[in-house]
């Protein structure tokens, strides 16, 4: 439970200067709970350290869990970008390969005229038949 302490006397006090004055009380044998309760009676700022500490807590442990999460994301885009420098580097690797292979098809369409398609398209037909017959 937390004490609205503005309504009491000394209540407009920051919190640092009713501990500075609780702890005069305390350190003086003035430690007693009185009444009417004043905002810097000993056990009315101890509990408002301790509400203010349990907050504080709180929010530590969130801003942790926000960093811990960004930590994590950090670390997953990171094994991300390892992937993608390796796969860049396979495709530069394998560059060579297909211009090669490219120039190669590029060749063969220079050099094919209608037979060598007629050819093909036969040879296609029979495998098509074959595999046909072979299901059957």
């Amino acid at each position: 439970m937390t004490f609205n302490t503005k309504d009491l006397r000394d209540g407009h006090l920051p919190l640092v200067e009713r501990i500075d004055i609780a702890l005069r009380r305390v350190t003086n044998g003035e430690g007693q709970m009185r009444v009417p309760v004043e905002a810097t009676d000993p056990d009315i700022v101890l509990h408002n350290c301790r509400d203010r500490i349990t907050e504080l807590e709180g929010l530590l442990s969130e801003h942790e869990g926000i960093t811990r999460s960004a930590v994590a994301q950090t670390m997953a885009g990171t094994a991300l970008a390892v992937e993608l420098a390796k796969a860049l580097a396979e495709i530069e690797r394998l560059r060579p390969a297909a211009a090669l292979g490219n120039a190669y098809l590029a060749s063969i369409n220079e050099d094919a005229d209608d037979n060598d398609v007629a050819d093909l398209q036969d040879a296609l037909e029979v495998a098509a038949d074959r595999a046909r017959g072979a299901r059957s």
